[in-house]
């Protein structure tokens, strides 16, 4: 579309009609300038940070104290005492309330006690009815990094009324037995010593397990017996490892009480195998038709 272009006026009884008006000349639309390219930031660095100021062992010259309670030795009662249980607590003081990590070595080193990394608390690390040792030197130490407890706090613990194992009297032992055994007849009496504190619980066991079904153990007389008729039989086994221990629950007995069972022969009386027999003999002199019935016994 061709924009309007003003003119002058035009004296036409001068010039006449011949005068025309001129076409403007288009208009050309310039380029556009090239768009402003964005200059790439400068990457940001970060900057490294200050130091951690790290507390020097010159300006940590304060040093850390333990100290027990009135006495340097504890009892304890194996009876009552049991895992986990608090022996000792360890009272510390340090002037500048840094954290302190706890260790102890103990003589003998039995791993009987413990004691807490953070709290310096010593306790039970076993149940002292399977203690066996009754004293210990404890020996406890302390550090805040920078500094360690010196002289070490050490304790004394005494255990009293420790438990014993029980034992078995009188094994191992040779013991003999007829083939001929009934039921419920005795093998062997097992003799227990013990302090009484516990119940018992005696096993006895043969090397071949499938051999345990012949006897069992009678909790009233204290006996191994034989569990049922015709248990044993001496042509087909003649001897018998048995092994026994008692336990309290906590404590064993030593388990070398071996019992060998001797199974002696029995001069049994013969039978037949069968109520009939039936025997064809032939027609023929006398005293030479025989039948052997022995064969069938």
């Amino acid at each position: 579309m061709n924009q309007f272009v003003p003119y002058k006026a035009v004296d036409r009884e001068k010039w006449g009609d011949s005068v025309t008006r001129a076409d403007p000349a288009p208009l050309r639309r310039a380029n556009p300038a090239p768009p402003l390219r964005r200059a790439d930031p400068a990457p940001l660095r970060r900057a490294d940070p200050a130091p951690l100021l790290r507390k020097s062992r010159e300006n940590d010259d304060d040093e850390i104290s333990i100290s027990n309670c009135a006495t340097s030795t504890v009892t304890i009662d194996a009876r009552v005492t049991d895992m986990y249980d608090t022996i000792s607590t360890s009272t510390y003081t340090d002037p500048e309330n840094d954290a302190l990590t706890f260790s102890m070595t103990s003589n003998p080193s039995d791993n009987y006690f413990s004691i807490g990394a953070g709290d310096g608390i010593i306790r039970a690390a076993i149940d002292m009815h399977t203690a066996t040792t009754l004293a210990h030197k404890l020996t406890v130490s302390a550090t805040d990094s920078y500094n360690t407890v010196s002289p070490a706090y050490v304790l004394y613990v005494e255990i009293t009324n420790i438990n014993t194992a029980p034992s078995i009297d009188g094994l191992p032992a040779k013991v003999f037995l007829p083939e001929s055994a009934k039921a419920g007849d005795t093998i062997v009496v097992l003799s227990i010593t013990d302090d009484g504190n516990l119940p018992l619980s005696p096993v006895c066991s043969a090397t071949s397990t499938a051999d345990n079904v012949k006897f069992t153990y009678d909790s009233n007389s204290d006996a191994l017996v034989v569990k049922y008729d015709g248990a044993f039989d001496y042509e087909t086994q003649s001897s018998y490892s048995i092994t026994c221990t008692v336990s309290d629950g906590y404590l064993s007995s030593s388990g070398n009480d071996v019992l060998t069972l001797i199974i002696t022969n029995v001069n049994e009386m013969p039978v037949f195998n069968k109520n009939q027999y039936f025997c064809v003999l032939d027609e023929g002199s006398l005293f030479f038709g025989l039948c052997d019935l022995r064969r069938e016994l």
